[in-house]
């Protein structure tokens, strides 16, 4: 079953590890994970390096 997925700045740095075991246990699975094509960064990498309290936090929309 092909799967389409959100890879996200890091996966291919501080959290390759994470990318690696998702990819073979969607494998394992029977999962073919499809990247999203043209995917934006989210910008949560900004707001950590800027202050990494805010960046924890979930604000509702207004």
């Amino acid at each position: 079953m092909k799967v389409a997925y959100y890879p996200g700045c890091s996966l291919d740095t501080t959290g390759i590890e994470f990318r690696l075991s998702t990819a073979w246990c969607a494998s394992k699975v029977g999962l073919d994970l499809w990247e999203l094509p043209g995917w934006n960064c989210c910008g949560a990498s900004s707001a950590h390096a800027k202050d990494h309290l805010l960046s924890l936090l979930c604000l509702p929309a207004i």
